[in-house]
């Protein structure tokens, strides 16, 4: 597998983390509430995907990522990430000339910013219409 945006990853084996929970079962919360928070996400997502025009279902895409970047610590609110349009247009399942159109309107509201394989996300609280989600 490879990744298309920056990435953080713990690759921890099953007897490491069995070690670590067994010394110290605080952590085990943790990780529940780590893995818990990601599969929620995606539950949401697939029930979003049929549901919403590409338009508010790429919008609150953005939102998400930019949550989940916020909440591993991120500093800035602009949130820079490596995606084409073609990627974008995948990511909501249309085509890549949908996936342009939706950018381009996006980034006239102010809201992102569109360069070669890359969208600055400039706006996150706005992209849900001002109501940042919690939880994530």
């Amino acid at each position: 597998m490879t990744a298309r945006t920056a990435v953080r990853a713990l690759f921890l084996p099953a007897a490491k983390f069995d070690q670590i929970v067994e010394q110290q079962i605080l952590y085990y919360r943790c990780f529940v509430e780590l893995q818990a928070t990601r599969y929620a996400l995606m539950l949401r997502h697939v029930a979003q995907s049929g549901g919403l025009t590409p338009d508010n279902y790429l919008r609150i895409r953005l939102a998400d990522i930019s949550d989940l970047i916020h909440a591993d610590g991120a500093d800035s609110e602009h949130v820079e990430l490596t995606l084409s349009q073609t990627d974008v247009a995948n990511m909501i399942g249309t085509s890549r000339q949908t996936a342009n159109k939706l950018l381009k309107q996006m980034e006239r509201e102010g809201l992102i910013k569109v360069s070669f394989r890359k969208i600055t996300i400039l706006k996150p609280n706005a992209l849900r219409g001002g109501h940042r989600k919690t939880g994530l």
